[in-house]
């Protein structure tokens, strides 16, 4: 049997739970710009990074690897279209800029690996509690002269 490649598990990855975290991680960066994109010169643009940075790691923490890479690029993109100059482009003329945009979407990637992390270790504690139970039952059997 093949071992699937990286598209193969990045597909594998996406469940109904997953996909819809994404939806959510990308509404949820778009609402972000829109509604700042008013205020965005008395609105420090850090916290409004914190803001999108808060998106994707709720995201990757619950809907998995794909759900917070989806939301990090969507975060990363609805930044730079709505609080990067020039406006309402996704180009940007500041290295800083750059920067900020690049370490949010980085930020992202680690969080979705966490969040991979932690969807894995449910599975496992799962599938252990399973084989418990099954014990428990063939030991009770057993105990009984049950067949």
């Amino acid at each position: 049997m093949r071992e699937p490649g990286m598209a193969g598990r990045f597909t594998e990855e996406i469940d109904g739970e997953g996909v819809a975290w994404a939806a959510a991680g990308f509404v949820a960066s778009l609402l972000i710009g829109v509604v700042i994109e008013p205020f965005r010169g008395t609105v420090g643009l850090e916290n409004v990074t914190l803001g999108y940075l808060l998106v994707v790691v709720v995201t990757a923490a619950v809907g998995g690897r794909a759900a917070g890479l989806i939301s990090a690029l969507s975060a990363a993109l609805s930044y730079d279209f709505f609080l990067t100059t020039p406006y309402h482009s996704l180009r940007i003329d500041s290295v800083a800029q750059v920067i900020t945009v690049a370490l949010l979407f980085s930020t992202g990637i680690v969080a979705s690996l966490a969040g991979r992390a932690r969807r894995r270790r449910n599975v496992a504690a799962d599938t252990q509690a399973g084989i418990i139970r099954l014990l428990n039952t063939i030991t009770s059997a057993a105990a009984t002269g049950e067949e």
